[in-house]
């Protein structure tokens, strides 16, 4: 084997042990990637305007907390933990703590009687049902509140199984990467209109418009995407949601979506 053979081998080895010792790295990036899809919807009882979340009134605003809250699960039926327990028995809920870090927790239902979380929340944004008897979901309409009949942070709808929010705030660490939105709306006629709108708020800032959907007559907007190796980027604590008009009764939907990464 010549010195010029022995030099290239070595240089060789040298790059393959280079390729071995990033791959924990670049596996870890993979692993660290998760695909988020926030989906909501809300009923208008008539012209009105309001955010995509689900509280059980018509139209509602979201109760952004400006600090982590105790929260309590009530139902409005005993059929869901408590009576002949045929509804939902337990509900899991995901959230931020104070610090913005992710965090979750099951609940065992108790009907109509309030049960408190163990943790507090800063954010509320999926709460499903886990456990439930012959009713295979839950009876009544299960919510997640501030403390003592406080502001409701979501709520799953009877027989829904799972909230309906499109509503989201970046956890800490890490940042959004949206490939898109759509929305859907029941009242589409000649005579009808309405319009979405997709805002987002930088930790202690201002709310900032950042894409706009109308409905025109019988028109039905199209998914606003963006291509997949430029998506509209989120950062650590940013609020993300949608917010809706409608000129007169209907139900609207929209979603959001995307991948969900470490900070760089």
């Amino acid at each position: 084997m010549t010195r010029f053979e022995l030099k290239g081998g070595l240089v060789a080895l040298l790059a393959l042990a280079v390729a071995f010792s990033l791959m924990p790295r670049a596996r870890a990036q993979v692993e660290a990637r998760t695909i988020l899809h926030k989906f909501g919807a809300v009923v208008f009882a008539g012209s009105d305007v309001g955010d995509v979340y689900d509280n059980g009134a018509a139209v509602a605003t979201y109760p952004w907390q400006s600090g982590a809250v105790a929260v309590e699960v009530i139902s409005t039926s005993d059929n869901d933990g408590a009576g002949d327990d045929s509804g939902c028995s337990s509900v899991t809920f995901e959230g931020l703590d104070a610090n913005y870090a992710i965090q979750s927790e099951t609940v065992a239902t108790n009907g109509l009687a309030a049960v408190d979380a163990v943790n507090s929340y800063l954010r509320v944004y999926r709460i499903r049902c886990d456990a439930a008897g012959a009713n295979g979901t839950n009876v009544g309409i299960i919510s997640v509140q501030v403390d003592g009949a406080g502001a409701i942070l979501g709520q799953v709808s009877a027989a829904r199984g799972q909230s309906l929010m499109a509503i989201y705030t970046v956890p800490a660490g890490k940042r959004f990467l949206m490939r898109g939105w759509k929305v859907s709306w029941s009242a589409v006629n000649a005579t009808a209109s309405a319009n979405c709108d997709l805002y987002a708020r930088s930790e202690n800032g201002a709310a900032r418009v950042q894409d706009v959907l109308y409905f025109s007559g019988t028109t039905i907007p199209p998914p606003s995407d963006w291509p997949a190796d430029v998506p509209r980027v989120y950062a650590a604590k940013e609020d993300i949601w949608i917010n809706c008009t409608s000129d007169r009764a209907a139900t609207m939907s929209a979603d959001f979506y995307g991948v969900l990464a470490d900070s760089n």
